[in-house]
């Protein structure tokens, strides 16, 4: 093939390893940027691909410049893809798109300001309630409203690196109101129920191909999926108010939808147009996963998509052993400790890394070591 991928490792990994995975199934080239000697990708059966080494992980010119420059030499003519795996990575190229073009790098995203508005926690929000699809409630005053409330950060900030704040508490209240860049917040009602992700590529040419998950287990404060199943959400009708709103905004590519379903009701939670953790659960469960929907739609033809795996689960056991660690309590989702308990087996076997290309970064994690 006369295209090949830069892939950035280090950061929302998981995400970055399923993708690779696919990549090596069909063939597709691909080059590593590591973040650092630390990165975990070394303990891979990938360490071969790393192409540079980022001695600074900051995300300007001075630092990833030279990482490109490299990457665009060992490619030898052929067009470079930058895959889309993490926030930061996806706003920082489209800020120099126009620059990496005339490096022979192509950026598979939207305009830059289509982006932010399906990324921006408040722009995607107003965007959904234009088209009638139900957020949580608002709330203008956090210090004086009913408990739990979440806190978002209105748009993206690599400088601050905010991130949503849940307020279960009178002291976690109390800490919020103390915070610095409380005015760049926005406040909504918590919605407890089923965590559910709608998984979709939209193709330039008007394809869909959608996927969801039921998350089951969570770490605590709304970050990482530990747990999770194959869900029939995208079939339900209410996947395609998505489906269409993104269509009429001109979105194209990959994205997560986050809904939490309470009772019959259905509430949108936030999207991210980009690679997501559990990512392995589709690549394992679809006969044509959205990766592989990605690179087709990239101009990278798939022969044979992969099989699928019929009830595929997703399991990531070093999430669960960090927040345990931490002191933490992870956030079961319609799901209990007695079910994680009596289905263990069943998940450590789907586990993201106990696999042969991973397996020393598992073993790593599970039990220590060099």
């Amino acid at each position: 093939m006369k295209t090949a991928f830069v892939i950035f490792t280090g950061y929302n990994q998981r995400a970055t390893i399923a993708f690779i995975r696919v990549l090596e199934q069909h063939g597709v080239d691909y080059f590593l940027v590591a973040t650092g000697p630390g990165d975990t990708i070394f303990l891979t059966r990938y360490a071969s691909r790393v192409a540079f080494i980022r001695e600074n992980p900051a995300l300007d010119e001075e630092h990833l410049y030279p990482a490109l420059g490299c990457v665009a030499a060992r490619a030898q003519g052929k067009e470079l893809v930058f895959a889309p795996s993490t926030e930061a990575l996806n706003r920082f190229f489209l800020g120099h798109r126009l620059h990496l073009e005339k490096l022979g790098i192509r950026v598979p995203l939207v305009g830059e300001s289509l982006y932010k508005t399906i990324s921006d926690k408040s722009a995607f929000s107003d965007l959904c309630q234009s088209s009638h699809i139900r957020v949580p409630a608002p709330i203008r005053n956090p210090g004086d409203c009913p408990l739990p409330f979440a806190a978002k950060p209105s748009a993206y900030d690599p400088a601050k690196g905010l991130a949503p704040v849940l307020v279960f508490s009178e002291q976690d209240r109390e800490n919020l109101l103390a915070h610095p860049d409380l005015n760049q917040f926005y406040f909504q009602e918590f919605v407890e129920g089923r965590s559910l992700y709608l998984l979709l590529h939209l193709s330039r040419s008007g394809e869909t191909t959608k996927f969801s998950q039921e998350n089951l287990l969570q770490q605590p404060n709304g970050k990482s999926i530990i747990a999770a199943m194959a869900s029939d959400f995208h079939l339900h009708p209410e996947s395609e108010c998505y489906i269409s709103m993104l269509r009429n905004s001109g979105f194209f590519g990959l994205v997560m939808v986050e809904v939490r379903q309470r009772g019959e009701d259905y509430f949108m939670i936030e999207a991210n147009p980009r690679f997501w953790g559990p990512s392995q659960l589709f690549v394992d469960a679809m006969p044509v996963n959205l990766f592989e929907a990605f690179l087709t739609d990239d101009g990278i033809p798939i022969e044979e998509p992969s099989p699928g795996k019929n009830g595929s689960r997703y399991f990531w056991h070093q999430g669960l052993t960090e927040t345990l660690q931490a002191g933490l309590k992870p956030v079961f989702h319609n799901y209990s400790p007695n079910d994680l308990a009596l289905d263990f087996p069943d998940w450590i076997r789907s586990d993201i890394y106990r696999r042969p290309d991973t397996i020393d970064l598992f073993t790593r994690a599970a039990f220590g070591g060099p």
